[in-house]
């Protein structure tokens, strides 16, 4: 199959990697797209390449990439378009408008999908590959698949022919408004480990990620960690409320991919807390990413966890900020029981939860469409 995986990226993700190399925007198309890869940022691209491996032809696309995207329209002679979406064109450079009425990251995206003609549109972001934009690349894809695991997207939805969601409420959702919808678990990208280093874990307990209003239950349990355990906090500011100077908390700035993995693993163990609309289900990436660096991990209990891991020893759980205190308290002052725990839930990983094995269900779905 020809599939073409299409995602938005965080944009302090993209400043953070063109700011480390001054010569990124400079190379080619496939260079900075593959340089973006090696950074295993979290994204619809990590189905590059487990899917390239079961021998499928595969075009990935970081759409709101503006020095890749230009680089592609230059190789591609399609300097008309640049015009389109910018407010000067001079001598091969483009400053693309975000007010443009016509949307350079769309429009650029709906060139690259008439030129790659992919059976599989795959879509890593709903909240903007909605039905406008299924409706402008409609003649030159065969199907369009959508992935998502968070509030239903804002936009309209109904052209997709499929959902992916790691959230078996989700599916049940898509499925009543009439979309085909499938349950497929997250996973980790075992090629990580092999770009860490192995040394010792400098910090005590750690989070790392974003506290947003979708994540209400996330700050509560943070707020009472932080209150009892010294914390170590990759992330955003505004969530600690009230009081925010007597918790226990060693504040950092947001880190993404090769760098929060790193940071995972300096951590001898790492909280998670479930975005809110996640329910009763557990499906969010740092489950698998905890693990799969070799980190223990300490999430909050959930129906299907126990699916994914054995929980006592190969992931720890709690059900109320109380236990997550608990937990944190002994296991961090129990080395042997902790790593044992750790060692245990990454081996979990590599034996069924990495996108190697997460790959064929994912043809599997797609071949019976």
């Amino acid at each position: 199959m020809r599939i073409m995986l299409v995602d938005h990226l965080y944009e302090g993700f993209l400043l953070h990697v063109y700011g480390q190399s001054g010569s990124l925007m400079q190379q080619s198309f496939a260079e900075q797209q593959a340089h973006l890869d090696r950074q295993f940022f979290p994204s619809a691209h990590y189905w590059d390449k487990p899917l390239r491996d079961l021998g499928h032809e595969v075009f990935s696309v970081s759409v709101n990439n503006p020095f890749a995207q230009v680089r592609w329209c230059l190789e591609n002679n399609r300097q008309d378009v640049l015009k389109r979406c910018s407010d000067q064109y001079q001598f091969g450079q483009a400053h693309l408008r975000f007010n443009n009425p016509q949307s350079w990251v769309s429009t650029i995206a709906a060139e690259q999908v008439e030129a790659f003609r992919p059976d599989i549109l795959y879509c890593g972001n709903m909240d903007f590959f909605g039905d406008d934009f299924l409706r402008l690349v409609r003649p030159h894809y065969g199907i369009a698949v959508g992935q998502h695991a968070s509030p239903v997207p804002r936009i309209g939805f109904e052209t997709f022919d499929l959902v992916i969601s790691s959230l078996p409420n989700l599916v049940a959702h898509f499925r009543s408004r009439g979309l085909r919808s499938e349950y497929l678990k997250l996973a980790f990208d075992h090629r990580i480990i092999e770009h860490l280093g192995q040394g010792g874990r400098a910090c005590g307990l750690g989070f790392l990620g974003q506290v947003s209003a979708d994540h209400q239950n996330r700050a509560v349990l943070l707020r009472a960690l932080a209150s009892a355990v010294d914390m170590d906090f990759w992330g955003n500011d505004g969530w600690e409320g009230p009081g925010a100077e007597h918790l226990r908390l060693r504040k950092h700035h947001p880190a993404w991919g090769l760098s929060m993995y790193q940071n995972m693993r300096s951590c001898r163990m790492v909280v998670n807390n479930h975005i809110d609309v996640a329910g009763a289900f557990a499906n969010n990436l740092r489950l698998f990413e905890a693990t799969g660096v070799g980190t223990c991990l300490l999430t909050d209990w959930k129906s299907n966890l126990g699916d994914l891991f054995d929980i006592g020893s190969e992931v720890l759980a709690y059900r109320d900020a109380d236990e997550a205190i608990r937990l944190a308290r002994h296991f961090l002052a129990h080395d042997a029981e902790r790593e044992a725990i750790a060692t245990a839930g990454q081996a979990r990983i590599l034996k069924e939860h990495t996108f190697a094995h997460r790959a064929r269900e994912l043809v599997s779905i797609l071949s019976h469409l």
